[in-house]
């Protein structure tokens, strides 16, 4: 087999004990910004190494802020801390032209609204896949407010309306804006209100459904005054906010800790848990999804004098242990578009654990995957075909008939071996697709390869060394 391959082979045992898993990338990223932002030296503990967190670092170092990087001695060694001593009210004080966000559109989508209130002009760029990523989502709002942008990117000779590389000119002269957002998105949440903490006056942003609300526990964290509807459909920011340094802890990524969590609810035998992780109610959509299609699930949450005992503050975030037993093959289910934007990171892993269960499971309202590393919708019905399950996209919604049965180590369909017996699965450069095939092989009965499969690095660059560490401790190796 060529060395360009990696192969994930089946565990064939079940997974039992504890674990931790890498901080998370969007608290970290939110408050790696603010902390520029602010005045005086912010200390933020326990963020992962992602490429995504990295690249938001180098993007602050670049526009002005002072950072230093220190290993973590708390609650997960892989991660680490920051010092950053931001800008304040002075504003960016960029030592390039230009700033560089990777893969990482959060990174790019927020820094075009930090840079907007402010006389600086800086081109945005990312890697191949960030270009294809749309942003006049952000333009539009942004220009509303008085920010101005120039596209540099080509195509036949031609300028784009709305791809990176893009210039951002800023206005110190910028207006608040009221924003009804057409799609729910917590990027564009976020580059409005973080705009928003630099203009005089109140800007106020109306989503069509909740998505998750970082922005309005860090903003308040960092001393901006932040009004939020009963709804929680609508939040303002009276600026310009006067934005103080704080420390802060980012709890486990509850993206990073779906792929385990599933892990346990698919293999027979199976009881996993993983500490101190965010049970932010806008991102537990998947847990509750997990819960409907049968799953046996605990929650512990930390209270505060937990908390306090370990010195620790996670200004406003939930946190907890979750914990999840093997309960028999899960049921189908029925996702309605309001609950996507709780669980749109974890769709892929829920639809594999769609595959692996009994009835058809849908999921209506996810054209926004279309528009992630990959078309995410077509990639996991392409992906869980080959596995021997049936599925389909089309427009909006993704359908997946449960045709694979772990336990019984069979599909329904066809499985797509090559003359190795291994089936060959594309991640089309996603890191979130790459762990789900990863997983796939590991959990399943048939095994899976990709190529590539350091693009995982984007979120979860420890992964397998983690899931190796987990196999070791059912094995009682550990």
């Amino acid at each position: 087999m060529s060395e360009e391959y990696q192969t994930f082979e089946p565990i064939n045992m079940p997974l039992r004990g504890s674990l931790t898993v890498p901080g998370d990338k969007s608290i970290a990223s939110r408050a790696i910004y603010l902390a520029a932002m602010a005045e005086g030296t912010s200390h933020i503990f326990d963020l992962p190494r992602s490429n995504d967190v990295m690249t938001v670092v180098a993007v602050v170092r670049d526009l002005g802020a002072k950072v230093k990087i220190l290993d973590s001695n708390h609650r997960n060694s892989v991660n680490f801390d920051l010092e950053i001593t931001g800008w304040g009210k002075k504003g960016p004080n960029p030592k390039k032209t230009s700033i560089y966000c990777g893969n990482s559109a959060t990174c790019a989508r927020i820094g075009m609204g930090v840079i907007a209130p402010f006389d600086i002009a800086m081109i945005v760029d990312g890697d191949e896949s960030l270009h294809r990523r749309p942003f006049m989502r952000i333009v539009d709002p942004l220009m509303q407010m008085g920010a101005n942008f120039r596209v540099v990117a080509q195509k036949n000779g031609k300028p784009q309306r709305s791809s990176l590389p893009m210039e951002v000119i800023g206005n110190s002269d910028c207006n608040p804006i009221y924003y009804e957002m057409p799609v729910a998105s917590s990027q564009v949440k976020s580059s409005i209100l973080f705009a928003g903490a630099n203009i005089k006056g109140e800007t106020t942003v109306v989503e069509p459904f909740q998505s998750r609300n970082h922005d309005e526990m860090l903003l308040k964290a960092f001393g901006a005054n932040i009004k939020v509807n009963k709804d929680m459909l609508s939040v303002a920011i009276n600026g310009p906010a006067d934005l103080k340094a704080c420390d802060i802890w980012i709890p486990g990524d509850v993206s990073s800790a779906a792929y385990y969590l599933t892990a346990a609810a698919l293999v027979p035998g199976s009881k996993i848990t993983i500490h101190n992780i965010g049970i932010n109610p806008t991102r537990l959509g998947f847990i509750d999804a997990l819960k409907e299609m049968g799953s046996r699930i605990e929650i512990h949450e930390l209270d505060e004098k937990e908390c306090l005992e370990k010195n620790i503050n996670y200004q406003g975030e939930p946190v907890g242990d979750i914990t999840v037993q093997y309960a028999g093959r899960l049921n189908s289910i029925v996702v309605s578009p309001d609950k996507i934007p709780s669980m749109i990171d974890e769709i892929p892993i829920l639809a594999m654990a769609a595959a692996c269960a009994e009835g058809e499971s849908i999921f209506y309202g996810v054209k926004e995957l279309k528009l992630k590393e990959s078309n995410r919708i077509h990639a996991i019905s392409e992906g869980l075909r080959k596995l021997g399950a049936k599925a389909s996209d089309a427009a909006d919604t993704l359908t997946v008939e449960g045709g694979i049965d772990i336990e019984a180590k069979r599909a329904k369909g066809k499985v797509d071996k090559d003359d190795d017996g291994v089936v060959l699965l594309k991640h089309h450069y996603d890191h979130r697709l790459a762990i789900c095939w990863a997983l796939m092989g590991l959990c399943s009965y048939v095994p899976v390869k990709m190529r590539h499969f350091e693009v995982s690095h984007v979120s979860y660059p420890q992964f397998l060394d983690d899931f190796n560490e987990l196999v070791l401790e059912s094995k009682g190796d550990k």
